[in-house]
């Protein structure tokens, strides 16, 4: 989980970019980019969560393929 940059002027001064064991910022349209190149769901739960993930696809038994 990270918190995400919010414009340019606001990161320039943010407390957060000075922690080390924070090393990647994201903004929302990073966000947006990577779920489109993913062909992933992008969905903002809040202000400082975002998650990204693919809806579950349907599993198949490898034997029954052979009968097809």
């Amino acid at each position: 989980m990270t918190k995400r940059v919010r414009d340019l002027d606001s990161f320039r001064n943010w407390h957060y970019k000075q922690d080390p064991t924070h090393v990647c910022f994201y903004s929302l349209k990073t966000f947006r980019w990577l779920a489109d190149a993913w062909k992933a769901e992008l969905i903002i739960t809040g202000d400082d969560v975002i998650l990204i993930g693919k809806r579950q696809t349907q599993e198949y038994d490898i034997n029954s393929l052979n009968n097809v």
